[in-house]
């Protein structure tokens, strides 16, 4: 749009300049036209050779007509070096009668080009001379005047075949004059006196005809030499003028494609930073929904915009537990309840992670993770065990620090349970990946079960990792809802 604009602005000023340089040229003729009638000729040359430039710069051909035509007509008036102001006013009539289409300034052009050129007999005189007539120039003289072609080569070689014909009449002449001699031996002195009076007339006549064709043939080659000039002064001002369009065409076309390669410049930077963007948002939001999910779920939801649930034969279930938690909860405020729960949970993040187990989520002070969720995972049960004495051991660190700085604590309680569930996602909005079965009952009572920095696992659990850990059996323990299970603390490590 912008390049459309700016072409716009360069025609409106061009045809600004070209509406004021044809007033200027209008207005230079009316004065130059004035200042002939009141007779000043250097003032009037002045002013037609400004409107002649400015009518060119134009390209109003009627304008420059114009123009030449009023310069011819002072040059006649004013009757200064009549062979010079004849030879220039005749060269301007014909370039005005060239450029112009109007009738009525041809009509006057030829008006004046016939007062340059009479062809009528002057009247007798009362000098005892013979009347003359003004010797007229033969036609094929004129035609090389009048011959508007700008072959130059053709006009010099008619020229130079009329002062060849002007030396062989010359000759024929010299031969005329010897015959007379002849004749004037036989003639009486009165009959001398008169033919030498008469032969002296005809031979000025002749000289005078002689002198005027050769004058003829001199404005003849001056004009041709000055049409000459003006058609190299014409074509070097017609290349010039290309070559400023052209000129100007490069520097727009150039102008042009500078904006568009800095407009595509833009407009990659910044589809470069959208997909940095956009790249940068799906990592996130692949980050958050790892977080949330197991790979293979986050895959498939990603994949098909859901997810199926799954049966698994065999998983590992955790459960932690703050023991007195709302007593303890009691004597903080919201902020630093918060803040511990936090810092206790961000720790049992970090562990499960490292021991490749899922988190499910955490509900209140609960915690709750699990293994086996992945596909040929066969010694989760060790894992969560493991998993568990780490947590253990974290809030015990933790609960002695802050028994040193007589700050409130907690104390976890942990049970575990292995055995068959279902997991999937549940939700559209805010969903959540969970699990579902008996296996997650019986862990849960497993930690409901247990003791305060103990960590209780079911008869299921210890039968898959017993060579693994020390333990302490507990025997069967009434559970909720489900009835005698054995149980067993786990001491540590074997």
């Amino acid at each position: 749009m912008s390049k459309y604009f700016f072409g716009i602005v360069i025609l409106l000023l061009c045809a600004n300049n070209i509406v004021a340089q044809a007033t200027s040229f209008t207005e230079k003729i009316k004065q130059a036209e004035e200042a002939r009638l009141s007779q000043n000729y250097d003032k009037v040359q002045r002013l037609i050779d400004d409107a002649y430039r400015l009518a060119q710069k134009a390209g109003s051909n009627e304008g420059m007509a114009i123009a030449l035509h009023e310069g011819a007509k002072a040059l006649i008036e004013s009757g200064k070096s009549p062979v010079r102001s004849r030879t220039k006013a005749l060269r301007m009539l014909k370039e005005s009668n060239t450029l112009t289409i109007d009738a009525n300034l041809k009509s006057k052009n030829r008006e004046l080009l016939a007062s340059l050129n009479p062809n009528v007999p002057k009247p007798p005189d009362n000098s005892g001379v013979m009347a003359v007539e003004t010797p007229k120039l033969p036609d094929n003289v004129l035609k090389v005047i009048d011959d508007k072609m700008p072959g130059a080569e053709k006009r010099q070689s008619d020229m130079n075949a009329q002062i060849a014909s002007l030396n062989v009449e010359k000759v024929a002449l010299e031969k005329a004059m010897r015959a007379k001699e002849k004749e004037l031996e036989a003639m009486t002195e009165a009959q001398l006196r008169q033919q030498f009076l008469l032969s002296r007339q005809q031979n000025l006549l002749d000289s005078l005809s002689i002198h005027m064709l050769g004058d003829s043939l001199l404005l003849t080659r001056q004009e041709m030499e000055l049409n000459e000039r003006d058609s190299q002064l014409a074509l070097q001002s017609s290349q010039r003028n290309l070559l400023a369009v052209i000129s100007l065409a490069v520097l727009v076309i150039a102008a042009g494609l500078f904006y568009r390669y800095r407009t595509l410049r833009k407009l990659n930077k910044l589809l470069e930073q959208k997909n940095h963007d956009i790249a940068a948002a799906h990592q996130r939001s692949d980050e958050l929904l790892l977080n949330i999910l197991p790979i293979a779920v986050a895959e498939e939801l990603k994949m098909t915009g859901a997810a199926a649930a799954r049966q698994h034969d065999m998983v590992t279930v955790l459960f932690t537990d703050f023991v007195d938690f709302s007593r303890v909860a009691a004597g903080m405020t919201p902020a630093q309840l918060v803040k511990e729960l936090d810092y206790c949970f961000r720790a049992f993040d970090e562990i499960s992670g490292r021991y490749q187990l899922e988190k499910i989520k955490t509900i209140g002070d609960a915690y709750m993770c699990a293994g086996g969720l992945k596909a040929d995972d066969n010694d989760h049960p060790v894992r969560v065990v493991k998993a568990a004495l780490e947590m253990r051991q974290f809030i015990e660190t933790w609960k002695a620090e802050k028994e040193r700085n007589n700050t409130p604590a907690f104390d976890v309680r942990i049970g575990i349970h292995t055995g068959p569930l279902v997991a999937g996602v549940v939700g559209t909005h805010k969903f959540a990946y969970d699990i579902w079965g008996n296996t997650v009952n019986v862990a849960a009572r497993m930690e409901e079960g247990s003791k305060p920095g103990k960590v209780n696992v079911s008869g299921t659990t210890y039968n898959f990792v017993k060579d693994h850990f020390k333990f302490t059996p507990r025997g069967p323990i009434p559970a909720k809802n489900i009835g005698n299970v054995e149980m067993f603390f786990v001491d540590a490590a074997a």
